[in-house]
């Protein structure tokens, strides 16, 4: 009865709602706007490329600045893991703070205290301590999980399915691009300079500047306005507590629903029924949050996926400097060594997101981690120079392969309604992967040698490989996969009538 009351006054008779609903059927509302993957250009990918340069600068000189200042390879590999640890602290909180102040504060605060740990190591000039780099570094990897897990979140609720693979794609490929120059010229400045100074040109990169332009690019402010880019981020800080809650994808869907249908009720209120119990969170169950509730299954489906490949990635870093080192290359030298593997990654990485939308996230995944263990066997049988760059190139090879994979999977298997939630817990499990290999690597590096490490990651590559490709479930569905087609024609028509059908029932009723 509530119904035909809403239906009452649209029209008296069931013929003139009859002649109105098929004067409405012809002028279709607009549909929206699909996002393009340029639209995201200078709110992601920009970013992204300054922040691939500014981190991978130290990355030949990391392990080697930290043998300078007394450690062994034990206390190196310490080193490089700590930035997970940080990352692990920080995972846990970010999705509250993406929940509350947003996608752009997240990244913005994320950005400046990167700043904040590349000043502290940047100190061990003056104050050569390692527990010093080490703080520093534990405190870039907060920074970083804020940067990163706000970045995922924002391309997995702006992103449809079947343009994800190839959005996290060009993310990878433009970390990828700035990992070129990062480590030449982090060798070169090394070289020059002195090993610390590396530290002072992460504050240097044009991240600064460029990543607050556009973080903030709707709002189109000046550039005298990055002077106050450090001030603007305290104030963010502290007024954090009054941003009004941001409505969740879930809650944008419903509403966008319920704003665009009729208010009489007609078949369209299957539809948006279907979309709300979708998108609406399960009921409570335990004493655990209910988004937490929500998250365990997927989550421990990609879990292994998330910590093998991290895991992998991070050893790789560290093993070319060290495998470097123990030929007795010099320090541009390594430079040029590691940005060789970070080359063959650019180069692969433009296929990597149209294999995963096309084939199947696993066409990228297995095959990516097979080359890498290649790539590792014959890091640890290298001799020379020339042997060096060929596994570099291998390994850089299987990792552009996966370009973006890791976050697309993520994305795939997050919940609607808890996804910052989702993200965080979903990096936190790939840092625990880059804080267990680098000690391991360096463990192992100790008690044997350089060339059992290189084995042990490549075994451990491999059996990923086996895990991914015959235990884990496919994360993209075949109809999400594919490429839309035109329905049959006459098929609006079609419904049209059927709409117009059902409205004069509900009329006369």
């Amino acid at each position: 009865m509530a119904m035909a009351s809403h239906a009452s006054p649209r029209g008296g008779g069931g013929g003139d709602a009859k002649q109105e609903c098929h004067e409405q059927g012809a002028t279709p509302a607009p549909a929206a706007r699909v996002p393009q993957l340029r639209d995201m250009t200078l709110s992601v990918y920009v970013p992204a490329l300054c922040a691939g340069l500014s981190t991978s600068i130290v990355i030949p000189v990391l392990p080697l600045y930290a043998l300078s200042l007394g450690g062994d390879t034990a206390a190196a590999g310490a080193v490089i893991a700590v930035q997970s640890l940080g990352a692990m602290l920080a995972d846990g909180i970010a999705g509250e703070i993406i929940t509350r102040g947003g996608e752009r504060v997240a990244m913005l605060v994320g950005m400046h205290v990167r700043t904040v740990a590349a000043l502290l190591c940047g100190l061990t000039a003056v104050l050569p301590y390692l527990a010093l780099l080490t703080f520093g570094r534990f405190v870039s990897g907060i920074g970083l999980s804020l940067f990163q897990i706000a970045r995922q979140t924002y391309l997995g609720a702006n992103v449809p399915s079947k343009l994800r693979g190839r959005a996290n794609g060009l993310v990878g490929g433009a970390m990828r691009i700035a990992n070129i120059f990062g480590p030449s010229s982090g060798g070169m400045i090394a070289h020059w300079y002195g090993q610390p100074s590396t530290f002072l040109a992460q504050v240097a990169a044009p991240r600064l500047l460029v990543g607050w332009r556009t973080i903030i690019a709707p709002h189109q402010l000046s550039a005298p306005h990055a002077v106050c880019t450090c001030g603007a981020t305290v104030l963010v800080m502290y007024g954090m507590p009054f941003t009004p809650p941001r409505p969740s994808h879930a809650a944008a869907r419903g509403a966008a629903v319920e704003m665009s249908a009729p208010s009489d009720g007609f078949a369209d209120e299957s539809e948006r029924r279907g979309v709300i119990e979708d998108e609406a969170p399960p009921p409570r169950r335990s004493w655990l949050p209910a988004w937490l509730v929500a998250v365990a299954p997927p989550l421990l489906q990609v879990a292994p996926v998330s910590f093998t490949f991290a895991a992998v990635r991070a050893c790789r870093a560290m093993l070319i400097p060290l495998k470097a080192a123990k030929l007795e290359m010099s320090d541009a030298t390594i430079g040029y060594v590691t940005a060789v593997t970070f080359a063959a990654d650019a180069l692969v990485f433009p296929s990597a997101g149209c294999i995963m939308d096309r084939c199947g996230r696993k066409w990228a995944g297995v095959p990516s981690l097979l080359l890498m263990s290649v790539g590792l066997l014959g890091l640890g049988w290298s001799r020379t120079l020339l042997g060096m760059l060929f596994a570099s190139s291998l390994l850089g090879v299987g990792n552009g392969l996966s370009s973006g994979l890791v976050q697309t999977v993520g994305q795939d298997s997050a919940p609607a309604h808890a996804r910052s939630h989702f993200m965080g817990l979903f990096k936190l499990l790939g840092d625990c992967g880059s804080f267990a290999g680098p000690l391991l690597v360096g463990a192992i590096s100790q008690w044997y040698s350089l060339d059992s490490a290189c084995l042990v990651v490549a075994v451990w590559s491999a059996v990923g490989a086996a895990w991914y490709g015959l235990v884990s479930k496919e994360s993209l569905e075949p109809s999400k996969g594919t490429a839309r087609t035109l329905p049959p024609e006459g098929e609006f028509e079609h419904r049209d009538a059927n709409i117009c059908d059902e409205r004069e029932r509900l009329n006369r009723s």
